[in-house]
């Protein structure tokens, strides 16, 4: 479980930057505009960072028992976090809790054990995580500005994909359009309590 777990976090890590590398190029990596937290790097070091927060994922994906290296990836994790621009990506504060409760129950368990036995606290707290998070979602779009069509984000998706499909019936976009809103709050309320069951 622990090595499965490892290898998909790795590679949710790297899509995470591959993605971002894709939409805006070298500055992702150079460029730390108005970082989150204030850390403020050069660009040579800011790419450094990126350099080896992927190095120690292609190396956990490749070797996910190598249990040494899931500090390095929070203390990396969390520089990347700290200095990121602008507005820091939800799945990378996700994917932080992921790493610090990875670091945890690998030093809970046995020293022999580690990076290769399953650990009942990872699972665990990799489910209350999922749970919490798809709670906090569901609580955070109760709000007017979700639910009301003409301003939520939600609709924004539906009128894309209307227009990405060539849908201009008026009454379909609308339909569409409630559909997006009430499908999502449907599927994220549902969510934690399935997680649960």
């Amino acid at each position: 479980m622990d090595m499965i777990f490892v290898r998909m976090l790795s590679y949710a890590l790297l899509m995470h930057e591959t993605l971002y590398l894709c939409r805006d190029g070298s500055d992702y990596v150079m460029r730390s505009f108005l970082p989150t937290l204030g850390l403020r790097l050069s660009p040579r070091v800011y790419m450094m960072l990126h350099i080896i927060f992927i190095g120690v994922c292609v190396w956990l994906l490749f070797s996910p028992q190598t249990w040494w290296l899931y500090p390095l990836l929070l203390v990396v994790l969390s520089l990347v976090i700290a200095s990121y621009s602008l507005r820091v990506s939800n799945h990378l504060v996700l994917a932080w809790f992921m790493v610090l409760t990875l670091c945890v129950a690998t030093v809970l368990q046995a020293p022999q054990e580690r990076g290769i036995k399953p650990s009942v606290f990872l699972l665990l707290g990799i489910q209350g995580l999922c749970i919490l998070t798809y709670l906090f979602s569901f609580f955070h779009k109760l709000n007017s500005d979700y639910i009301a069509v003409w301003s939520s984000c939600a609709t924004q998706l539906a009128d894309f994909f209307c227009w990405d499909h060539k849908i201009g019936h008026e009454g379909v976009i609308k339909g569409i359009r409630l559909f997006s809103i009430c499908a999502t709050l449907t599927i994220e309320g549902i969510m934690p309590i399935l997680l649960l069951v």
